[in-house]
């Protein structure tokens, strides 16, 4: 299970994975919270939960063709960086 912010049809929204299929975590849970605050609020086995109950209820999935994906989180405090080849420039630089 994945959660994402995605653009579906004019209108930004919290979209969920689940065997390869795409939800809007709204019509699928009844949740409607922006990321950060699904974030602080739930915990996994509870949205997991949730998501099942709705996919019971033959919840429509996303046309992936009307979707394009979002950043996770809308205004980040920080963004970190790793350089994943840094041993690799420090032995160039000697």
């Amino acid at each position: 299970m994945r959660v994402f912010r995605l653009k579906y049809k004019d209108e930004i929204v919290l979209g969920l994975e689940m065997d390869g299929k795409v939800y809007d975590l709204k019509d699928l849970t009844g949740i409607s919270l922006d990321m950060d605050e699904l974030i602080e609020s739930y915990d996994h086995e509870s949205l997991r939960r949730a998501a099942l109950e709705g996919i019971a209820k033959s919840v429509r999935e996303m046309d992936m063709t009307e979707v394009s994906f979002l950043p996770v989180v809308r205004d980040p405090e920080k963004i970190l960086c790793i350089g994943l080849n840094y041993m690799d420039h420090v032995r160039e630089m000697k």
